[in-house]
């Protein structure tokens, strides 16, 4: 019973919807109604809804701001919307069409209008020339460059041309070419000798490539060498240098001015009929221990023979060539002899060291 007394005396001192004069909220006009107050202090929903009326509909709707519904206004920007992605994609799909679906269809407007398949692969045709021009202008000026730094520290490089670049200067030039060629029957004669596609045969001998003899005319001593720039003191380099300093000199002079490259070909002149040619075929490999021999590349082999063949023969000399021992180098020697019998159109003795 007290407890029934406390619940009605708290029930009694609840004010009433008038005596609260509440103002007009979430657009209800006259502010919320005795229902809707009952609903909020009981949580009976149902008194709400029946007492309600349209007021509560209206408070309820997200659309609705001071007293407004805009339900109207955001229907329509929705369907103006719809048409006008409707229109887009059409347009889209039309001008696909128009292009017959090959090129460059959908390019967008940041690549320009669209084009058909001709006109994208002229202009991938001329944007690769373009490239080829630039690429061949940007070696140009790295080699004028390179050349003033050499004069400046007095450097003379000794590495021999390469003979497709020659080539496609002399094809370059036209009737001057073809007019050079004409007064010089003997050369053309010894350059046509040099690329034929016989094999010249090998002679094999036992003894110090430096010191061999045959051909009885200058002899040319081939030097397999890597681009380090560090001159071995023993084995073949040590017999090198024990008959001229002047190749060793060239080697570290060449490295220096950063003219050592695979399959270069430098050729050191060293008198009385002896010149060496320092064959930059060898490729170390910098994660293996110290000490491991550098294994010898054959694609640079073959461009640096490349070079030296036409020289040889249009000097009439003979070349001597160590034989590379199979842990320094040369793993693949059948590969050295094979290159050997393609380019050299001259007497070629390989020499096995006697130990």
């Amino acid at each position: 019973r007290r407890g029934r007394r406390i619940a009605g005396r708290h029930t009694e001192s609840l004010p009433s919807a008038q005596q609260l004069q509440l103002p007009a909220r979430l657009g209800c006009p006259g502010g919320p109604t005795d229902a809707q107050l009952d609903w909020l202090v009981s949580g009976e929903k149902s008194g709400a809804s029946g007492s309600g009326g349209a007021g509560g509909s209206e408070c309820d709707s997200i659309y609705v701001f001071d007293g407004v519904d805009f339900a109207g206004s955001a229907a329509r920007r929705r369907a103006e919307d719809t048409k006008a992605l409707t229109a887009l994609v059409a347009a889209t799909e039309a001008r696909t069409q128009l292009a017959g679906g090959g090129g460059d269809a959908g390019r967008g407007r940041r690549f320009g209008p669209h084009r058909t398949g001709e006109e994208a692969a002229a202009e991938r045709a001329k944007q690769e020339a373009d490239r080829a021009v630039a690429e061949a202008a940007k070696r140009e000026r790295a080699k004028q460059r390179k050349e003033q730094r050499w004069r400046k520290a007095g450097y003379t490089s000794l590495s021999l041309p390469d003979p497709t670049s020659l080539a496609g200067a002399a094809s370059a030039s036209g009737g001057s070419a073809v007019a050079a060629a004409a007064s010089s029957p003997d050369e053309a004669a010894d350059d046509s000798d040099a690329t034929d596609g016989e094999e010249a045969p090998l002679r094999f001998a036992v003894g110090d490539a430096m010191r061999g003899g045959g051909g009885g005319g200058e002899r040319i001593v081939l030097v397999f060498a890597d681009a380090s720039g560090r001159w071995p003191g023993k084995g073949f380099f040590r017999s090198v240098s024990a008959l001229s300093g002047k190749p060793q000199a060239a080697y570290e002079a060449a490295h220096e001015n950063g003219d050592l490259s695979l399959g270069d070909a430098h050729l050191v002149e060293c008198g009385s009929g002896l010149a060496v040619c320092l064959l930059v075929v060898l490729k170390r490999d910098k994660r293996a221990p110290h000490g491991t021999p550098p294994d010898l590349c054959a694609a640079s082999l073959d461009a640096a023979l490349a070079r030296l063949a036409p020289v040889a023969a249009r000097r009439g000399a003979s070349l001597h060539s160590p034989r590379l021992p199979s842990g320094g180098g040369g793993g693949a020697w059948y590969s050295v002899e094979r290159l050997l019998r393609k380019h050299a159109a001259v007497q070629t003795t390989v020499y096995y060291f006697k130990r």
